[in-house]
């Protein structure tokens, strides 16, 4: 039985999402068309109906009482069934560990959420400038609130679910690297 989740469905789902299985169209809630499903329940999308960048995030069938934090069972994408799946073999306390099981994602502490939990709600960014090109300070001076919204629009996803404890996520650019300084066009 699968508990306390939290950020880690998101990672479930997309594990889940690896070999095809029957072919048949449907349509979701918010307008995908779905031309298939996995064999682990995670549809193949044809098709989007939506700006997924605009779509509110959905638990499915909220199952936690009023005033909790908010635990849901899917209800598009990936059946309970897998969902339990992929916590029992891949996530859960239970889960194999050893080298000879496939991969565990909790063995693994280094996902960003991990970092953001650690900090509070913030990541440290420092940009390695891996080009052959110079980089303005005007650009460089973008890449925080780029990096802000690209998280906080993966944070809303999360937000209150199963005690998430983070309704915004901050980005502090600590360093920039670059084989030569003289790539920076401000050093």
């Amino acid at each position: 039985m699968r508990s306390n989740i939290a950020p880690h469905l998101l990672i479930a789902t997309i594990l889940a999402t690896t070999s095809l299985a029957d072919s048949t169209l449907s349509k979701t809630s918010t307008g995908d068309v779905v031309e298939s499903i996995s064999v682990w329940g995670a549809p193949i999308v044809a098709s989007t109906g939506t700006n997924i960048a605009s779509v509110k995030p959905t638990f499915g069938k909220i199952t936690s009482k009023s005033g909790e934090c908010v635990v849901g069972s899917p209800t598009e994408y990936i059946s309970e069934t897998y969902l339990d799946w992929v916590w029992e073999h891949r996530i859960g306390p239970n889960a194999d560990t050893s080298d000879k099981a496939n991969w565990n994602v909790m063995a693994n502490k280094n996902f960003l959420m991990d970092k953001f939990v650690h900090n509070k709600g913030s990541i440290n960014y420092c940009v390695r400038w891996d080009s052959s090109t110079t980089l303005s300070k005007n650009v460089a001076s973008k890449f925080q609130g780029i990096l802000e919204r690209h998280y906080n629009k993966w944070n809303k996803w999360l937000e209150g679910y199963n005690c998430w404890p983070f309704t915004e996520l901050k980005v502090n650019m600590v360093g920039w690297a670059a084989k030569d300084k003289s790539q920076f066009q401000w050093a």
